[in-house]
């Protein structure tokens, strides 16, 4: 999962948070203070599946009712607790520091359940690939994506949006061009219009810090997919902080 940055004015700073399973997250400005928080994110620490698989193997060894076996079971248990709580302790200390020092802040609306839906399908018909989509389920609920929305949004009531994530992968950063091509690889984005080159999630940052996804709009001169539609809001208006939830610093 990647989280991005895109900072302003210390008066209008914006926040922005993505799902992206390649990479480690990542940020715009190093000096962020999402950046030092990154070295916590649970994923980051060692995996525990090779303790997890080695207790799984002594409980089928063990004679069934025995000690052995539930002792066995409860060490597994105790891991994925601690994993669990690390995954929460990481989504509190994440969540209260954007709260405290973005004005706004910016989430890729993502469906997490169809995305962590099994590939097993059907006797009629089976899926593909499934020991592969178990384990890109297993990297996405490991980061506790909808945990951290959940908890900003509570922590900063009125200051958190979320961005429509069709075409902010598409979309080029610097001159708002859409197209496919321009997606050369997991990582790699080239704009088939203006050369722009970058990674692919730093630049589906760029425009879910701006604000630009879902319905494509017409190629303008501006950066970050250019001037929106003119709607009854403008979308570069920031709504003001209220009092409730965690203020700013």
């Amino acid at each position: 999962m990647a989280h991005r940055l895109r900072r302003r004015s210390r008066t209008g700073r914006r926040a922005r948070y993505g799902g992206g399973h390649r990479h480690r997250p990542g940020c715009e400005d190093h000096r962020s203070p999402l950046r030092r928080a990154e070295t916590e994110l649970p994923t980051a620490h060692r995996p525990r599946g090779a303790q997890i698989r080695k207790h799984q193997r002594r409980a089928a060894r063990a004679p069934k009712g025995s000690e052995a076996k539930a002792a066995e079971h409860a060490k597994v248990a105790r891991i994925k607790a601690r994993e669990a709580d690390r995954r929460k302790d990481w989504c509190e200390k994440t969540s209260t520091m954007l709260a405290r020092t973005y004005r706004l802040i910016r989430f890729e609306k993502l469906n997490i359940t169809t995305m962590t839906r099994s590939a097993k399908g059907t006797i009629e018909q089976p899926g593909t690939r499934v020991r592969q989509k178990a384990g890109l389920n297993r990297a996405i609920l490991a980061q506790g994506w909808g945990l951290l929305r959940r908890r900003t949004g509570e922590k900063a009531p009125g200051r958190v949006e979320d961005v429509p994530a069709p075409y902010t992968s598409l979309r080029c950063s610097a001159c708002g061009w859409i197209e496919k091509d321009s997606r050369k690889s997991q990582a790699e984005f080239v704009c088939v219009s203006c050369g722009f080159t970058c990674n692919a999630d730093e630049n589906a940052a760029v425009n879910v810090a701006a604000g630009q996804g879902g319905i494509p709009r017409p190629r303008r001169t501006a950066g970050a997919g250019g001037v929106t539609a003119a709607t009854g809001r403008s979308s570069a208006r920031e709504p003001r902080p209220t009092r409730v939830g965690i203020p700013l610093l």
